[in-house]
């Protein structure tokens, strides 16, 4: 590998032609692509001599930037070191990067350091620099071009989508915060409550309609923190499984300082979804709360109803009842007079009884129609009694 850095791009597929952006690159160099998921890894092999600086390089590759724009995921510049001093190499590369090694690896035949986490202006760096007495060993430079890109890339991936959630996150938060406030604000006014019944019912109906709001802005809010929590997971296992070729060089302590810093936000989502589900279910019990107020007052109500409607049907009753008595009277006596002042006690005593026993079976009736179960023993009884009654007025008015 007679090339002095290497530069790793990560391109979003989207419907964009990359092709025509990357066209005048490659005259330079030789342009391998790996196509992922929902983006692409192109690693480029620039002969540029970097240890008298890093100007020329950035000046060069900053065409391309601003072409990829928003398609840009991330990009990582790999720093050959020619020297033999590995020490000395790792503190050009400091200085002319402005960052700090956080990452050491040994490869079969050289060493590879990442400066600095994350990808500050969208760009990490790596040195490497191969063991004395002789080039580049061949495992390192596979390493170095085909599987090192796919790395970076996938955590440049992770580190945008931790960058998401953790915003999406202290939202959910702040909101989980003031919707509890606004839970205990509710529940105490309304058990302290002021103002007419109907004012009052108002409120609470207004009440079960804004923790209802408030409880699907919280489930929307659980859905997206697992969400979020499991596609990181994904990433993680995903990077976790391009490790696996090389366990000499990821081991288990390695890869958890990598992955540490993801695996901290993980955490964070997680006891974020349970402070969730919690305030959820507190919203859920208030509502039921405010519900079962408003079904009291509602029963409360219902039962004065009742009250004040047993009142009128008693009062209907007993002027239907007079109202009965007195026609059926005025009919007999004209239709038969002479009974009537031969037997007048035991005439108005039979006519009462019809009476009672028309308002009696028009009751029955009435229930029958709002759909209540007919009582057929009172119904049976009460027409024979109806029937007695009318043959009983029958024969009194035939007799002489």
């Amino acid at each position: 590998m007679d090339t002095r850095v290497l530069f790793y791009v990560y391109i979003l597929n989207e419907e964009h032609e990359v092709d025509g952006i990357l066209a005048g690159w490659e005259e330079q160099t030789e342009l391998r692509f790996y196509p992922q998921d929902n983006y692409t890894v192109v690693v480029m092999e620039l002969a540029t001599e970097w240890e008298n600086g890093l100007d020329e390089l950035l000046q060069g590759i900053r065409p391309l930037k601003r072409g990829l724009d928003e398609l840009l995921l991330g990009s990582a510049i790999v720093l050959i070191s020619g020297g033999s001093d590995w020490d000395a190499g790792l503190g050009r590369a400091g200085q002319l990067t402005c960052r700090s090694p956080v990452l050491h690896l040994e490869l079969p035949g050289g060493r590879l350091a990442r400066m600095d986490w994350g990808w500050p202006d969208g760009r990490a760096y790596y040195i490497y620099q191969s063991r004395p007495g002789g080039g580049i060993h061949q495992l390192d430079r596979e390493f170095l071009i085909s599987e090192l890109p796919l790395m970076d890339a996938n955590l440049a991936k992770l580190d945008q989508l931790t960058i998401f959630y953790r915003e999406r996150r202290e939202t959910v938060s702040a909101e989980k915060r003031d919707l509890d406030e606004k839970l205990s604000k509710v529940l105490y006014q309304h058990f302290v409550p002021s103002g007419s019944d109907r004012e009052v019912l108002e409120e609470l109906e207004q009440a079960v309609n804004n923790l209802s709001s408030a409880y699907g802005m919280l489930a929307g809010s659980y859905r997206l923190m697992r969400e979020g929590r499991y596609v990181m997971q994904e990433q993680i296992a995903s990077f976790i499984k391009l490790t696996r070729n090389h366990k000499s060089v990821f081991d288990k302590e390695t890869v958890g300082s990598i992955i540490g810093g993801y695996d901290h936000e993980i955490q964070k989502l997680r006891q974020l979804e349970d402070d969730l589900q919690d305030s959820t279910q507190n919203f859920q019990a208030g509502i039921d709360v405010v519900r079962s107020r408003i079904d009291i007052m509602m029963s409360r109500k219902s039962l004065e109803l009742q009250g004040r409607s047993l009142v009128f049907q008693v009062a209907a009753g007993f002027i239907e009842f007079i109202i009965v008595a007195y026609y059926a009277l005025s009919l007999w006596k004209t239709v038969a007079p002479d009974p009537f002042h031969d037997h007048p006690g035991l005439m108005f005593f039979i006519a009462i009884m019809f009476s009672g026993e028309i308002t009696f079976v028009t009751h029955l009736l009435a229930e029958k129609i709002q759909g209540e179960k007919l009582d057929r023993k009172k119904t049976v009884v009460s027409l024979l009694l109806l029937a007695v009654t009318l043959l009983a007025m029958v024969y009194l008015s035939l007799a002489k």
